[in-house]
């Protein structure tokens, strides 16, 4: 027997009319172009309105970082615009990552060969030698976060992103990480403006990391973890951010470790500061 709407019990009618226009709406919703603007948007992104009004007024007092696009390769790094971090995970504002005729692929940086320590254990236990996951990816959607709905990409700042190399033992990291780091700045491939942001899986940062390059940067060294937190006060957008695997003690030809030796003797500031 086949059964129309007129026989249907008035409540069970009124019920399907709710389901069929949710329906509609969240159709209508996964057809719009991302993020969502408007009226709902712009009542969510209020909620953190203090955070998100000292990032808008910094942005027109502020000296933008400098950095030398074309050289970042030679120190292993590449840059992306446009990018939010939510949780570890890297909001990309761009075709290339959105699903659709310019989708490329959401493997944009890879950390392949980067290895950490496992802290308060010896170097030659096993297990000790711990790969990085690979970053995340994903384009922006209607369903992110409320500073991310309705991003300002800060463009006064510019994470330096990477992933170091045994970053719980201090030689090693002087050696893997540092090091070169510093060199970029010696060399003008970027500036005092750089952000200083290692990727360390969740543990608490050494002091001997903030000790070795908070004098060669503005901005306080803090971890992706910790930049990418939702209670952080203040930008989690960048216009620009740069994605890092430097060339150091293990994964660097020997003649480039005599200059990266050069610049990290030579020039006094490391060792003074």
């Amino acid at each position: 027997m086949r059964l129309t709407l007129g026989s249907w019990h008035p409540n069970e009618r009124t019920l399907m009319a709710v389901l069929l226009v949710t329906s509609l709406l969240q159709t209508c919703a996964s057809s719009t172009s991302f993020p969502r603007r408007g009226i709902a948007a712009t009542a969510q992104t209020k909620t953190s309105n203090s955070p998100r009004a000292a990032v808008v007024a910094n942005q027109e007092t502020c000296e933008p970082p400098h950095f030398v696009d074309w050289a970042l390769w030679e120190h292993g790094c590449v840059a992306e615009r446009n990018v939010c971090i939510d949780q570890g995970v890297f909001i990309v504002f761009q075709d290339k990552v959105k699903p659709g005729k310019n989708f490329t692929g959401t493997q944009l940086f890879d950390t392949g060969g980067a290895f950490y320590n496992v802290p308060g254990f010896m170097d030659n236990l096993k297990g000790t030698k711990t790969p990085f996951r690979q970053p995340m990816f994903r384009t922006n959607t209607h369903r992110d976060p409320p500073d991310i709905l309705d991003p300002v990409f800060d463009k006064c700042s510019l994470p330096l992103i990477w992933w170091p190399w045994w970053p719980f033992n201090a030689g090693d990291f002087t050696l893997a990480s540092a090091a070169p780091l510093h060199a970029m700045l010696q060399e003008g491939i970027v500036d005092r403006n750089i952000k200083f942001t290692p990727v360390l899986d969740g543990y608490r940062m050494p002091e001997y990391i903030d000790w070795e390059l908070q004098p060669f940067s503005n901005h306080k060294v803090e971890t992706l973890e910790d930049l990418s937190s939702r209670e952080r006060a203040g930008a989690r957008c960048y216009k620009t951010i740069l994605l890092c695997k430097p060339h150091g003690l293990w994964n660097r030809r020997p003649d480039w470790m005599k200059q990266a030796w050069h610049h990290f003797l030579k020039f006094g500031d490391f060792g003074q500061q």
